[in-house]
């Protein structure tokens, strides 16, 4: 079984390896905030890291961290801190963050088309539309702007059926971000998948971010399988992606046990851990 995740990775140098902890957005992180080197064994130093990575990444703040941290380790005003140092770290993507907002709420309000670099947004027949780099369209129904939960503030309601009803929602910028950064790498790993079907590997299952293949007992070419992975559609030209691969004898999320031998593919490309999206298009 042959197992390939892809991930998307910001500019990163390509002969460099995740190995250094600089290169992991869990480790830089964590070592900002704690001003100490972090380590891979450090999985304290990593777990702070990763919900900082996830609380903080579209946009959270305390109400982020605490779903995905509830130990109460540490404070409120020390997530406050932890929130600015990320956010000081990553003033591309908080920008990111503000075009986007606005182009949505200047097209809702004016109805007049506007692009964000490779993004496009149109409202048409009192629905939202925002068109992705492969072309298709995220659509949000009846969108209007509502009060905002701070003053002067505003947000975007529109009809939604996510909840089992169609009842109007109101969502903030944070809401949209995820809608585009997750919908593009859905299109990213839906092309990816027709690849590798394509190639006459027999996918067994994708789960998340990953493709699982069922592959000969023999089978000895991984790096056949990653290049299918990072190939990259003409609408996606210039997203810095790459992906990790593993060979085993089953699908496992968990950690190979005392003498079980698992290949995992090597390379210079590709060997780099998760990280946030592109920060500008």
């Amino acid at each position: 079984m042959v197992r390939g995740r892809v991930v998307q990775v910001r500019g990163v140098p390509p002969l460099r390896r995740h190995h250094d902890p600089a290169l992991d957005p869990y480790l830089s992180a964590a070592a900002r905030i704690l001003k100490r080197r972090v380590d891979p064994s450090d999985d304290i130093g990593r777990h702070l890291g990763k919900t900082c990575e996830l609380a903080f990444g579209f946009g959270g703040g305390l109400g982020a961290w605490r779903n995905f941290d509830d130990s109460d380790t540490h404070s409120d005003a020390d997530i406050e801190g932890f929130k600015q140092e990320w956010r000081r770290a990553h003033p591309a993507t908080t920008r990111f963050w503000r075009r986007l907002e606005g182009r949505i709420k200047k097209t809702i309000r004016t109805g007049q088309s506007d692009t964000l670099d490779r993004l496009a947004f149109e409202f048409t027949d009192g629905t939202l539309y925002i068109t992705l780099l492969s072309g298709r369209r995220l659509a949000y129904p009846e969108a209007h702007l509502v009060p905002g939960k701070f003053p002067d503030a505003t947000d975007v309601a529109f009809m939604d059926n996510a909840r089992g009803g169609w009842a109007e929602t109101r969502e903030w910028f944070g809401t949209f971000v995820e809608n585009v950064i997750s919908a593009t790498a859905r299109d990213l790993l839906a092309a990816a998948l027709k690849r590798i079907n394509a190639a006459v590997f027999a996918i067994c299952l994708h789960v998340h971010d990953e493709i699982v293949a069922e592959v000969p007992e023999d089978f000895n070419d991984a790096e056949a399988f990653r290049r299918l992975l990072v190939e990259l559609p003409a609408w996606a030209a210039g997203l810095p992606v790459a992906a990790k691969v593993r060979v085993g004898k089953r699908y496992s999320k968990s950690k190979p046990r005392a003498g079980v031998q698992v290949r995992q593919i090597q390379t210079a490309d590709l060997d780099l851990e998760e990280r946030e999206f592109v920060d500008d298009f």
